[in-house]
């Protein structure tokens, strides 16, 4: 009887879909020309692109205060605020933990930045 429960709760578990926003590229795969097009337009289409830090996090009521370590695009000065009130809601990066570090594709600006969606 546990057997079979076990086994009957492995398979629901194993079945529900999984919420997570990472993306895991096999080592040797190449972008499709669309794909890579895309890639471009968004590029093309940014205000921003800097590797940061968190200082002040991400809320609902205060946008995340970044530190600009490297300014890949664009302009920016020591600081960038990001995200307005859907910030993180979706597979966005988060910006939840005070010195996270990761390159981030912005939009709109200068007064608040946007992550690219």
């Amino acid at each position: 009887m546990i057997a079979r429960f076990s086994l009957l709760l492995a398979g629901l578990v194993a079945s529900y879909p999984a919420a997570a926003c990472s993306i895991i590229v096999p080592e040797g795969y190449e972008a499709s020309r669309e794909q890579r097009q895309n890639v471009r337009k968004v590029i093309e289409q940014a205000s921003l692109i800097v590797d940061g830090e968190v200082v002040r996090r991400w809320t609902p009521t205060q946008p995340a205060l970044v530190r600009v370590h490297h300014i890949l695009k664009g302009a920016a000065g020591e600081f960038v605020e990001v995200g307005g009130r859907g910030a993180g809601g979706d597979c966005s990066i988060a910006l939840d933990r005070e010195g996270q570090r990761s390159r981030m594709i912005l939009t709109g600006g200068p007064e608040r930045y946007d992550l690219y969606r």
